[in-house]
């Protein structure tokens, strides 16, 4: 025989939305689905009052031992299962003509006698019945009692940590969100755990408490330390109580990529690597509009450019240098925060020059230095990105190899707002010192001399590639 459980006396299955018999999964998945749409902070749908009835439901039916206990709580009533029950074999039933003519005769009597009963008594006029009140059924009455008010708690000494539901079973915990007028959960607490009373909010419905042991949770922070080692005090403050933490910062020799590039060094804020490329790509195109004789002396070839765009884009842009550059209608672009040139972690010399990953002896036994030629700075300083010209951003850099010329590394900066513009030097050749110039991408593509090309079948040209520092964001 099988029995159909009928589990649900709480109600917790039909709060959930799922039948008693449901799998874990879609208890979880129902509970989610309708704690996005009852939770306080949900606008127009959010209901404290069903959320917390539902999160009640969960903490029964979601854990695997609670449900269990609940489960056989429940009532169960049997039920036959008719499946098992054989169909009745076909048999001869009797028929009339089976029985006898004396059993033939006592009834044709019996039908006669009937009929003359029928005929006397509806010739007889009916008697007149008292007429029967009828009233309808209502338990006894009982006198109203006034609705109980909620127990006065008297205050009591030490600040609020959190909220409970009074006779909720388990405990569960929760905090106030001020900024957005709500309650959040905040965990459980075991059974039986001691708790000061503080006062009730009857119109919410929880009891505010603090935790017996002056205990209020863990808070997590999150500090951004600077890229140089020394100490500081950081001022934390949390619910109306000031800490003020000592805090110390040391040298970390990290290299994430394996690049030769230290961690310290990346650029790690967004808005530091924005401004890095729009400066970058700026000083590039302010240098091509330049006419020769007042170009910077330094930039003699294409490395000599990258190498003074990417010192300049790391220096503090104030008025001073704003005004020496010439510059002041890009005064609305924020310099970097991170650090300023040449008070970097690595000093003045900026440019990775040796092969395998960072160590700290490198910055003191000539692992960087402010010199780097076209194919230092491609194969230790910046890292490949794709040799699709269409994946560069602003501040990214072309790099080409012709094998035929005396320098064969060569390097373009990408610059514009739609990185649709390369800016490069020519590089001295012959009599001449070379000149600045500025091409669009796509002038570029189409080039007289495919060498020059950016396109993938170009064996000459070597790739999009990105600083190391801006490798964060990859």
């Amino acid at each position: 025989m099988m029995r159909r459980m009928i589990g649900d006396p709480a109600g917790h299955y039909a709060t959930l939305g799922v039948a008693p018999d449901a799998a874990s999964a879609a208890i979880t998945a129902a509970y989610r689905r309708k704690a996005r749409i009852l939770h306080p902070d949900v606008p127009g749908s959010g209901d404290a009052d069903a959320f917390m009835r539902l999160k009640a439901a969960y903490d029964v039916v979601g854990d695997a031992t609670r449900r269990a206990a609940y489960d056989r709580s429940a009532r169960a009533i049997p039920s036959v299962d008719t499946s098992m029950m054989a169909p009745p074999a076909a048999a001869r039933g009797p028929r009339l003509s089976d029985l006898p003519w004396v059993v033939w005769a006592g009834l044709a009597g019996l039908f006669c006698l009937a009929a003359v009963m029928a005929v006397l008594q509806f010739s007889r006029a009916p008697p007149v019945q008292p007429v029967a009140t009828v009233r309808p059924f209502a338990p006894p009455a009982s006198t109203p009692r006034p609705a109980p008010q909620p127990t006065a708690v008297p205050a009591a000494d030490g600040a609020a940590t959190h909220y409970v539901l009074p006779a909720s079973g388990d405990i569960t915990l929760w905090r106030q969100d001020s900024a957005r007028d709500t309650y959040l959960p905040a965990g459980h607490a075991a059974p039986f755990t001691a708790v000061r009373a503080l006062r009730l909010l009857p119109q919410r419905g929880l009891v505010e408490i603090a935790l017996a042991d002056g205990s209020s949770g863990d808070v997590q922070a999150f500090l951004t330390s600077p890229v140089e080692p020394g100490a500081g005090i950081v001022d934390l403050d949390w619910r109306g109580v000031e800490k003020r933490v000592p805090v110390t910062f040391v040298f970390s020799a990290a290299d994430s990529f394996a690049d030769g590039t230290p961690d310290l060094l990346r650029l790690h804020s967004v808005e530091d690597r924005v401004a890095f490329r729009r400066w970058f790509s700026a000083l590039a195109e302010d240098a091509a509009g330049k006419p020769a004789k007042e170009l910077p002396p330094e930039i003699d070839d294409c490395a000599a450019l990258l190498r003074y765009a990417y010192r300049e884009t790391l220096k503090k842009h104030d008025e001073s240098w704003l005004e020496a550059k010439e510059l002041t209608d890009r005064a609305a672009i924020p310099s970097i925060k991170q650090y300023h040139y040449p008070d970097t972690p690595l000093g003045a010399a900026l440019f990775r020059i040796r092969t395998g990953a960072f160590h700290p002896d490198d910055i003191a036994d000539g692992g960087f230095a402010q010199f780097a030629d076209a194919r230092t700075l491609m194969q230790r300083n910046t890292y490949l990105v794709a040799r699709d010209v269409r994946a560069a951003q602003a501040g990214d850099l072309l790099f080409y190899r012709q094998l035929e010329q005396n320098s064969p590394y060569h390097s373009m900066i990408i610059s514009g707002e739609n990185a649709g513009w390369a800016v490069y030097h020519t590089g001295p050749s012959g009599q001449t010192k070379g000149e600045m110039r500025r091409v669009s991408i796509e002038d570029l593509e189409h080039h007289p001399d495919a060498r020059w090309r950016p396109l993938p079948e170009n064996s000459n040209f070597l790739g999009v590639y990105r600083w190391n520092i801006l490798r964060d964001a990859d």
